[in-house]
This record gives C-alpha cells, structure tokens and sequence, in this order.
C-alpha cells in the first residue's frame, strides 16, 4: 500500500503546517510515467477494426528515460573533479600528496580533503550523484540529505529523495526553506511512513503566540501508522507510532535532533530551468516538461516504422487445395509455418480456376520514416535542450546520440547553464557534510570555511585544446596567474598547482608548461 499523501497532509495540518501548496503533484506524477517507461493514457491504445475492438500498446522510443540519462552523464561523471582547499596543504616531496593516484574526484592533500573523499567513497556518491541527476531531470527536483548515523563508529550517510517523496513546508522567493520528507517502510507486512521535518521552530511567548523563529534546524524523525480509531469511523488517518523498538532499523530513532546551524540540513537540486508550469512553486520541472508532445510525435512514428515492418512481413496465400499437390501426396506446405497464409478454396486468383499460390509483399517506407522520425527527433532534442541533430537516426533505424560538441552548440550552452546551479548544490553538500564530521567529532582538522572548487568534465568539447592554448596565451601576455593555468588543466587547487609548478626564472614558467 502506497503512501496517502492527502492523509500525510492532513497530518502536517495538524502540525500546523495548513498552507501546503500540491499544484506540481499531477505533473510530477506524469514526468515520473514517462521516465518509467510507458503512460497508460497515452502509449495504450483501443482500435474498432468493423468486426472487434483491438487493444494494443504502442512502441516507444523511452525518451522520457534516455533523455534525463544523457544529461545527466553530461553533467557529472568519474572525470568530474572536487579540489578541496583548507589552506594547510601538504608541503612534502610530492607535490600532489595523497591525491597523487587520484586523476579524478575528490582532491586535495589536506584533512579536510581527506575526510570529504572518506564520505565520497564509503557512499558510492560519485555513482549516487550521478543517478540523481539522471533523476534530477526527470523529476524536476531532488534532495540531498548527509547525516550521522549511530553506532559502533559514527559515519556520515547519504539519503537521496525524488520530488514524488518531498513536501516543502515553507520557501521564499523559490528557495525551500523548510521540507519534509516521506517513504514507505514495513513492519510486519503492515505500511508505515517514514517522516523526516526539517524545520526551524517557533519562538513563542507565555501565551503561545508565535514572535520569532529559533536560530538553528530542528529534525524531527517520525513513523507514522494508520489510526485504528479512524478506520473503524470508516476514515483514513494517520497518527505517531509512540514505540518504534519492534520496527527494523528504527530501534532507536531519534525523535528531535537538535543541530547548531542555521544552513539548512538538506540541499536542493533542480535543473536551471525556470517553471513556467506552476511559476509559484519552489519545484523544478522536468527537462522534458515542454517536450512531451514532441515525445508524442516521436513515439508515433517509431510505432508507424515498428507496424511498417511487422504489417509488411512477406506471405504467400495459398489454396487449401494447393496442399496435398505432391505426387506421394504429403503436404508440399507447412501449415505452421507464418510465411503461409491459408484462403478459402473458392477462391481463385483468376477464372480459370488453378489453385492459388500467390505471394503478398508489401513496399515498406523505410526511407519515409527514417526522416519523419529525424524530424521529430531534431524537434524533441531542441526542446530539452540538446539542440538539433543531437540525436541521429541511422540506416538501420538505430537512434544514436551525439558524442562530442562545440563552445557555439545550443546544447554546450545549456550544458554551462546547468553546471552553474549543480555546483552551488555539490558545494552546499560538501560543507554540510564537513559541518557534519566538525559537530560530531569524526576527524581532526576539519575545516567548514574550507575552499571547494567543482571541475566537471569538458572532454565531449570539440575545442578544448583551443581553450588551453589560449589560456597559455593568457598566462604569456600576463593576463591571468600560471598556476591558474596548472589548476585548471589538472583539475587541482591552486596551492597544489604552485607545488606542481617548476621553479623557473621569472619570464620562463609559461615555456615550462607547453
């Protein structure tokens, strides 16, 4: 039994929490069909033939999938590098300290470094992170949540939540400032909700009345069961489940952690696309949003160029009297095989009354399809933003994507544009996580004001040896530092870059970095 969500509102207009806004839930609800695979409204499919009613479901192109999954291998990848810079960098023998074997990810020579880079591979975040930006783009939104979990040796952890398990209590000017967050969870085959609050709470005076907001982030961790009470009224409620020892992996939940920090405790990521959908809402919107009718159009003519081959099989129609024409008088046809299709015997392919053996072949329109289809695929790859001819239809009907762009395509344009809000999201996440391990103590030397610099991948640009060349000749007419250069051609901060860099004469350095 899936989460009530109409039940779990009601539950947080208990709280008070009465002005929760649902204007994204049904489009949510469609981005998250056409991700999936197929929308029942529209890929399913009833046809009245003169005789009976064919159903059927059509073909599809995935779009709603492949789209989201190639933008997110677009925007962070393993190739993907996080300098982290806590100004106590390594002054050993080896320039690149511990991040020597690290050509990409985290990197740095210093605790701080070395703690991020722990949390990063203790949770796969290099993977995760990735997975949710395919997510990110198919959702409209998501959230990061670090957080400690107890036990023998504290570690930090990584919860990840899609837009379709988010509820945000409050936000100004598009920024959710506060949120909830909800999953399914079982016990005992019965449904429960997993409720997480994050909140700043009130300031209220001796008569109750609010007058202020607290400095800090309260979490509230809650699991929520149906009200016994409720349903035997016939309703649908929800209410706290008072003891949670019996339910596996919440023997000891926390009901309200108090943090320190007035940062909010989780961070949002959405595309950097405004939401002409619902402009009110603090949700982003799917990179497809505006492109499902193009998503229509290719997924018709894809099923049009599936039914062109499968409709244009190649038959022969054969006399039942035709059968039995073999002198030892065995069948000279298979009646099982497809090729063959059997018409009455009173029908004869002309007057003279022979048995028929005719062959059925139909033209099929390849050529037709495969440009329909292009054109289609030129329309959609546009509206996500990809430009035009991203995807390619080949010959052989195989759609295949764009390897490798230019700094003028639409697509590197729109590839910049959303780096620009991911990197505000990872740097917010790295420090939550260094604030993290400084609250509970998980490593010395941690530094929350440490610089973080996100280099993401640039290889699919067709000029980027362009772009190094004239960084150097930059470098060479003093227009920017040499270690500048160094920093970002290795994808390491500047202090390791300065370590990197040979001493020369004044004058020199750019000649040493050809």
């Amino acid at each position: 039994m899936a989460v009530d969500k109409s039940a779990l509102i009601e539950w947080l207009g208990d709280l008070g929490y009465t002005d929760i806004d649902t204007s994204m839930d049904d489009h949510i609800q469609l981005w998250e069909s056409w991700y999936k695979g197929k929308v029942p409204s529209f890929h399913s499919f009833a046809v009245w033939n003169g005789i009976d009613t064919l159903r059927g479901e059509m073909a599809s192109l995935q779009l709603g999938k492949t789209t989201p999954e190639q933008w997110a291998n677009l925007l962070f990848n393993q190739k993907c590098t996080i300098a982290i810079d806590d100004g106590t960098e390594s002054k050993s023998d080896n320039p690149l300290g511990a991040s020597v074997n690290v050509a990409e990810g985290v990197t740095g020579d210093n605790p701080t470094a070395d703690f991020v880079r722990m949390v990063f591979d203790e949770n796969d975040m290099y993977n995760k992170i990735n997975e949710y930006q395919e997510v990110k783009m198919a959702y409209g939104t998501v959230s990061y949540i670090p957080y400690v979990k107890d036990g023998k040796t504290k570690k930090v952890k990584m919860s990840y939540v899609r837009a379709s398990g988010m509820i945000p209590l409050s936000y100004e000017y598009g920024k959710i400032t506060e949120l909830c967050v909800y999953s399914e969870i079982s016990r005992n085959g019965e449904s429960l909700v997993f409720v997480q609050l994050f909140i700043i709470p009130w300031v209220l005076d001796g008569d109750g009345a609010r007058v202020g907001r607290q400095s800090a982030y309260e979490v509230h961790s809650i699991i929520l069961e149906q009200s016994q009470e409720a349903k035997k009224q016939g309703q649908f409620r929800y209410e706290e489940v008072s003891d949670t020892s019996n339910i596996a992996g919440f023997e000891d939940l926390k009901r309200i952690d108090k943090t320190t920090n007035d940062a909010a405790p989780f961070v949002i990521d959405k595309p950097n696309i405004a939401n002409n959908i619902c402009p009110d809402s603090p949700f982003g919107i799917a990179v497809f949003a505006n492109s499902i009718d193009s998503m229509k159009m290719c997924d018709n003519i894809f099923d049009s160029y599936n039914n062109e081959f499968v409709l244009g099989r190649k038959r022969v129609a054969v006399d039942p009297t035709a059968m039995n024409i073999a002198a030892d008088g065995r069948m000279a046809f298979d009646t099982k095989e497809p090729l063959f299709m059997f018409v009455p015997a009173e029908v004869r392919k002309d007057g003279t009354g022979s048995p028929i053996i005719q062959e059925i072949n139909m033209t099929i329109r390849a050529a037709e399809h495969r440009q329909g289809l292009q054109d289609a695929m030129n329309t959609h790859g546009y509206q996500v933003g990809f430009g035009n001819e991203f995807f390619t239809v080949e010959r052989n009907g195989a759609v295949t994507a764009t390897q490798v762009i230019s700094e003028n395509n639409v697509m590197f344009r729109n590839l910049k544009k959303h780096e620009e809000t991911l990197d505000s999201a990872l740097v917010d996440l790295i420090r939550l996580i260094i604030v993290l391990g400084v609250r509970y103590n998980l490593a010395p030397g941690l530094n929350p004001n440490a610089g973080i610099t996100v280099k993401f991948d640039d290889s699919i640009v067709e000029d980027k040896d362009q772009e190094i060349k004239r960084m150097m000749a930059d470098v060479s007419a003093e227009l920017i530092r040499p270690e500048i250069y160094v920093a970002r051609r290795y994808g390491v901060t500047e202090q390791v870059a300065l370590q990197m860099m040979p001493k020369m004469p004044a004058g020199a350095r750019e000649e040493g970095m050809q």
